[in-house]
């Protein structure tokens, strides 16, 4: 209950935004300080809370160089211990630096908030801030390391893509995004190429196998090894709901491209990016963990994609209606979360603050 809830607060908030252009910035202070407090002050309600907790108050004062969790991560718990945090505090202050330079990279690149606020709640939010939290926080500094390339700050998005692996290896691969702006190809090749592998993944070709055993980084290819084993984690996808979604909305984009006001560079960074995401997703599709994880920060572009559709929508009253069809969207994929395989671990939420 309480993620639609969230959902339906945020519409109500970018719905007052729409009529106030001047009231956007403390509204939008106001949505994300409420994110914040929902995640960060949790007791129960997310599938790999618990196994954070017992990592954090086992964990001790030294890295450890065999150990599965990354660097970065055994760094920060390091850092809290050190301090003396309590598990409560390790975590609210966990979720407020991720959520926090999630908030502040979406402030910066967005035309329209709340849009982006719905997308990413629907997504990034509730499967990876609200629960595995290191996945969060890597995407975070993925996104960061994006804006920086935006800004042509090479230095400040090779640091911030360096933190992000270091917090998961999975975003070793956001590395190709220094590439994006240069892969110009007309969006018609982009469209042909997604829709390929399309038809390829429906005719149950995958590729999966040629990464297991070509992967050139032994860190990447034993941990991936460890799932092939797991039936959770290999298993076949499927051509899901979320697919199809995400491919309606990448050919809206490169449909709307010329109405939308939006610069080259940033335009090719998300159409490529999203593009891949497709692509991997579909690739891999028959190797769940593949599918899922490999093009995770590239298929979150959806939060800076759909605020740019509303640039091509001049009418504030078509805009409204839109940003109440992106809402509809939003909840869509949280009742698919809220009745998967995980919905009662989701369910049973519980926080220091409030109950539902």
């Amino acid at each position: 209950m309480v993620y639609y809830l969230l959902s339906f607060f945020i519409l109500l908030l970018g719905l007052q935004s729409f009529n106030n252009a001047k009231s956007v910035k403390p509204i939008y202070i106001v949505a994300i300080s409420v994110i914040v407090l929902v995640a960060g002050f949790k007791t129960q309600g997310s599938t790999d809370f618990f196994s954070y907790k017992g990592v954090y108050d086992y964990s001790n004062t030294t890295l450890n160089l065999e150990s599965s969790y990354e660097l970065g991560f055994q760094l920060f718990n390091i850092i809290c211990k050190q301090l003396g945090f309590s598990f409560v505090i390790y975590y609210f202050l966990f979720t407020c630096i991720n959520i926090g330079i999630k908030a502040y990279v979406i402030n910066k690149i967005v035309p329209y908030v709340f849009p982006a606020l719905l997308m990413y709640l629907c997504g990034v939010f509730f499967e990876r801030d609200n629960d595995g939290i290191r996945q969060g926080m890597s995407i975070s500094f993925c996104f960061l390391s994006m804006y920086y390339l935006i800004q042509k700050q090479r230095k400040a998005f090779l640091v911030s893509y360096l933190v992000a692996v270091l917090f998961h290896y999975t975003s070793f691969v956001f590395v190709i995004v220094y590439l994006f702006d240069k892969i110009k190809i007309k969006d018609k090749y982009v469209a042909i190429t997604v829709m390929t592998f399309f038809v390829l993944c429906a005719l149950h070709l995958s590729f999966s196998n040629l990464l297991i055993n070509y992967l050139p980084s032994a860190i990447v290819h034993s941990k991936i090894e460890k799932y092939t084993d797991s039936d959770g984690y290999s298993v076949s996808m499927g051509i899901s709901i979320g697919i199809l979604f995400r491919l309606f909305i990448l050919m809206l984009f490169m449909k709307m491209r010329q109405k939308m006001t939006i610069s080259e560079q940033f335009y090719l960074i998300l159409r490529n990016g999203f593009a891949a995401s497709l692509i991997m997703s579909l690739a891999f599709n028959d190797f769940v963990i593949l599918a899922h994880r490999l093009p995770y920060v590239f298929r979150e572009f959806q939060i800076f994609i759909v605020p740019y559709l509303f640039t091509a929508i001049k009418n504030n009253s078509q805009k409204t209606v839109f940003y109440i069809l992106t809402w509809i969207y939003c909840c869509i994929l949280l009742y698919r979360f809220l009745n998967g395989d995980a919905a009662d671990v989701y369910k049973s939420y519980e926080n220091y603050l409030f109950s539902f």
